[in-house]
C-alpha cells in the first residue's frame, strides 16, 4: 500500500499511540467525571450564579402544622400516677359518670318503691285485721260484766207470788252461794253447764265462771255415776214467756263462749251445757 502524501502510515500511527503522546484536538475537562450533586465540582461561575437558601423555612398562618401527639391518659412518673385528659376523654368520662349516677338513682328508687309497697301492705293488713273483729270477739276480749243478767224481770206468774216467798227465795240463793245448797223453782229452766268426773274439775270450772259473772252451784248425783258432779246455773228462766226464753238462749250462748275460753286457758271441758226444765222442786 502506497503512502499518501499527507497521511501518516499505519506504522507511524501505531507508534504515536504507544508512545503516550496525546493527540491534538479538544479534550474533556477534569470536572466532567466527578460525582454530580456537589456544588464544589461545578465551576465557580456556575456556583456563584445559583442562589442558596439558608435558615429555617418560613411558617405562615395557612401552612399545615403537624398535630401534636396526644399524651396518654394514665401514666406513671416515678412514684406518682398522672392522669391527663383531652377534651374527648374528658367528655367520655363525664358521660360515664352521669350514666352511673342515673343507674344508681333508678336502682335506689325501684328498691325503695318495692320496700314501701311491702310495708304499706303489711300495715294495711294489720289495720284491717284490727278493725274486723265482730261483736262476739270484742265481747270475749273485754272484761266480764256480771250485771248483764242481774236485773232480769220476773214472769207474770212470779209477780203474783207474795213478797214473803220472794224474800225466802232470795235468802235461799244467798245461802246456796255460801254453802252449796240450791233450791229450784218448779217450771223454770236452768242451764246444766257440765257434768264432771271429779270434784276438783268442777271446782275449777265454777271458779272460772264466777270470775266472769256467772254464778253456779255444784249438785251431786248418785255416787255410782261416772260423772256425779253437775255444775248448774243459779239463775232460772220461765221459758214459757217468749222474752225470758230469748234471755235464756242468750245466757246459754254466753256460757258456751266462756267454755271456749276455758279450754284455751287449760281446762279439760268445753262447758257447752244444755237447758233443763225443773218439773219439781229439784233438777
Amino acid at each position: 500500500m502506497g503512502k499518501a502524501k499527507r497521511n501518516p502510515t499505519l506504522i507511524e500511527a501505531m507508534g504515536k499511540r504507544s508512545s503516550g503522546v496525546p493527540e491534538a484536538g479538544p479534550r474533556v475537562p477534569r470536572w466532567w467525571n466527578r460525582p454530580k450533586g456537589r456544588s464544589t465540582d461545578q465551576p465557580a461561575s456556575v456556583r456563584d450564579s445559583v442562589p442558596v437558601i439558608s435558615g429555617e423555612p418560613p411558617v405562615f398562618d395557612d401552612s399545615p402544622v403537624d398535630a401534636e401527639e396526644s399524651a396518654a391518659i394514665v401514666r406513671v412518673q416515678g412514684s406518682r400516677l398522672i392522669l391527663s385528659f383531652s377534651s374527648f376523654s374528658a367528655g367520655v368520662a363525664v358521660a360515664l359518670l352521669i350514666a352511673v349516677v342515673f343507674g344508681v338513682y333508678v336502682g335506689g328508687r325501684s328498691g325503695g318503691r318495692n320496700e314501701g309497697l311491702r310495708e304499706g301492705f303489711d300495715a294495711g293488713r294489720q289495720s284491717i285485721e284490727a278493725t274486723a273483729l265482730n261483736d262476739i270477739e270484742a265481747a270475749r276480749r273485754s272484761a266480764p260484766n256480771g250485771d248483764v243478767f242481774g236485773d232480769l224481770p220476773s214472769s207474770p206468774v212470779d209477780a203474783a207470788r207474795s213478797s214473803t216467798k220472794t224474800d225466802e227465795s232470795a235468802a235461799d240463793k244467798g245461802s246456796a252461794a255460801a254453802t252449796g245448797a240450791f233450791s229450784v223453782v218448779k217450771g223454770h229452766t236452768y242451764i246444766v253447764v257440765q257434768a264432771f268426773r271429779s270434784r276438783d274439775d268442777a271446782d275449777r270450772a265454777q271458779t272460772f265462771l264466777h270470775d266472769r259473772g256467772v254464778e253456779t252451784v255444784i249438785l251431786t248425783s248418785d255416787s255410782q255415776a261416772t260423772y256425779p258432779f253437775h255444775l248448774v246455773t243459779q239463775k232460772g228462766f220461765n221459758c214459757d214467756d217468749a222474752e225470758q226464753k230469748h234471755w235464756c238462749d242468750e245466757y246459754h250462748a254466753k256460757i258456751k263462749e266462756l267454755g271456749e275460753e276455758y279450754v284455751k286457758a287449760g281446762g279439760r271441758y268445753k262447758l257447752e251445757g244444755y237447758q233443763k226444765k225443773a218439773i219439781a222442786d229439784h233438777l
